[in-house]
């Protein structure tokens, strides 16, 4: 019984802090945004080189990265809480035998 609360415990405070990690950084990902924007402007009007364009646009890539493998963790997060708590799959489809003899 122990063992069952501490699993609902852990899978409860991994899922909660990957998704305040995943909103961090979706806030990062809008501010890269803007950083982004005004690299170009500024490269635009000449006053800055397009390196800095050129590293706005990566740090943006790297930040896009991150928040993809957040929610796919927060994905596999959502599925180790359920079997914590005891679930599991159900399938709505039944056998593909039992539905090939039902065609008969």
């Amino acid at each position: 019984m122990l063992r069952a609360l501490r699993e609902v415990e852990t899978a409860l405070v991994d899922y909660r802090l990957e998704r305040d990690r995943s909103q961090s950084l979706d806030a990062a990902l809008k501010e890269s945004d803007k950083a982004m924007r005004r690299a170009e402007a500024r490269f635009r009007l000449g006053a800055d080189s397009y390196l800095l364009v050129l590293d706005a646009q990566r740090t943006q890539a790297n930040l896009t990265l991150q928040v993809a493998a957040s929610r796919g963790r927060i994905a596999q997060l959502q599925v180790q809480l359920l079997r914590a708590l005891g679930g599991g799959w159900e399938s709505d489809a039944a056998e593909p035998s039992a539905n090939v003899a039902s065609l008969r």
